[in-house]
C-alpha cells in the first residue's frame, strides 16, 4: 500500500479518538487492514518531515503535529523521533572508483527445501549471516578524503572524493528537518488508537464499499483473509480509504493507479543525515547482478538515488523503478 496513505489513516483513526465529541459509547471506529499495521511500504519508507516540503499550506502543520506527538508520547523513544540534517548531493564514480567484486560462496542449504537461498525477508538471528546487510561507517583513511570535500564533517558516511557539490535542503529559514522510523510511528500510532476504543482488524481485506448515490455510504464487506469467511459492516456513515494502488479498485472513479520504485535496507549505525543525490556513473558501468548473469543493459547515465539514515541503526535508499541503486558514494 501507498505510505503515506496508509500512515494517514491510521492518523486520522488516532485524532479521532481525541476530539473532544468522540464517546465510543456512541461512536465506533472500525480500521480494517489486509495484512498488519505497517506491513508495507508505510513501514519501509525514509520517514522525512521536512519544513521544506510541499504542498506549503499543509507542511508547517504536519510538522508541528509530528513535534507535539513526540512530546506527548515519548515519540523519541517509541519511534525513534529526531532531527537530522538534509542536503542534495552531485558525484561523478569513475571506473577507477569501483572495486571489483570478489566471488561469494555459495550459501550452505537449509531446512526450507530451498536449495540453499535465503528467504526474502531473513530472521535469522547469528550475526554472521547478516554480513550481506550491513553498511560499515568508513575507515580513518577514507575519512581523510573528507577534508577536501564540501560535505557536512559529521557527513562521514559519504565518500568525499568523489563529491562535487553539496547543499542544503531547503531555503533560509526552512531548512529544519525531522524524521520518525515509520513502521514504529504507525504501529505506535495504531496503539494509542486501539488504548481509546478504535476496532482494529488486521487480515481483513475490503472487497465492496455499498453506497447510495443520494444518501451516501451504506455497508462495507470484506474478506477474512484467514478463514476465507465474507463479512459486513452495516449503519456504516463515513468511510476513509487508503488503499494505495488498489483504491480504484474499490472506488473507480478515484482512478487511482500504482507507482513501483525500488528500496534496500542496510544495518548500520551512521550519523543522522538524508541525501538526495545525483551520481554520474562510468559510461560502460552495469550493475553487479547484470554482470554476474552476463548481461550488459547499460544504464542512462545518472541515477539519483535517496539514501536515509533511519532511526534505530539503519540505513534506507530507495530508486526509481529503472534504475540500479549505486552505493559506490557511500562509504564500507
Amino acid at each position: 500500500m501507498d505510505a503515506q496513505q496508509k500512515r494517514n489513516i491510521v492518523i486520522v483513526a488516532y485524532y479521532l479518538t481525541r476530539h473532544p465529541k468522540f464517546n465510543p459509547a456512541q461512536h465506533t471506529i472500525t480500521l480494517l487492514e489486509a495484512t498488519a499495521i505497517a506491513s508495507g511500504a508505510s513501514g519501509k519508507a525514509g520517514g522525512l518531515l521536512a519544513l521544506w516540503a510541499y504542498p506549503s499550506c499543509l507542511v508547517p502543520l504536519s510538522y508541528r503535529l509530528h513535534r507535539e506527538l513526540a512530546a506527548e508520547h515519548n515519540g523519541a523513544e517509541r519511534w525513534g523521533y529526531r532531527r537530522l540534517g538534509c542536503g542534495s548531493l552531485a558525484a561523478i564514480v569513475r571506473a577507477s572508483d569501483i572495486k571489483p567484486t570478489e566471488p561469494k560462496p555459495p550459501l550452505p542449504p537449509t531446512s526450507n527445501g530451498t536449495n540453499g537461498e535465503l528467504p526474502i525477508q531473513s530472521t535469522l538471528s547469528d550475526e554472521k549471516t547478516k554480513d550481506w546487510e550491513k553498511l560499515p561507517k568508513q575507515d580513518d583513511k577514507a575519512a581523510g578524503l573528507l577534508q577536501d570535500s564540501p560535505l557536512p564533517h559529521d557527513l562521514d558516511w559519504i565518500n568525499g572524493a568523489l563529491i562535487q557539490h553539496y547543499e542544503e535542503m531547503g531555503s533560509p529559514g526552512s531548512t529544519e528537518t525531522a524524521q520518525v522510523h515509520p513502521f514504529h510511528f504507525t504501529n505506535a500510532l495504531a496503539d494509542l488508537a486501539k488504548e481509546k476504543g478504535v476496532d482494529i482488524r488486521l487480515r481483513a481485506k475490503v472487497t465492496r464499499i455499498h453506497d447510495l448515490t443520494t444518501a451516501g455510504v451504506r455497508s462495507v464487506v470484506y474478506e477474512n483473509r484467514d478463514t476465507e469467511e465474507i463479512r459486513t459492516i452495516d449503519d456504516v456513515t463515513d468511510v476513509v480509504v487508503a488503499a494505495g494502488p488498489w483504491t480504484g479498485k474499490l472506488l473507480p472513479r478515484t482512478r487511482v493507479e500504482g507507482l513501483r520504485a525500488h528500496s534496500v535496507v542496510f544495518e548500520a549505525d551512521v550519523s543522522p543525515y538524508a541525501v538526495f543525490t545525483d551520481i554520474q556513473l562510468p559510461t560502460d558501468y552495469a550493475p553487479e547482478h547484470r554482470t554476474s548473469q552476463g548481461q550488459r543493459r547499460r544504464h542512462k547515465g545518472n541515477v539519483d538515488p535517496e539514501i536515509y539514515a533511519r532511526p534505530f541503526g539503519e540505513v534506507y535508499a530507495c530508486g526509481g523503478p529503472s534504475i540500479p541503486i549505486p552505493l559506490h558514494a557511500v562509504q564500507s
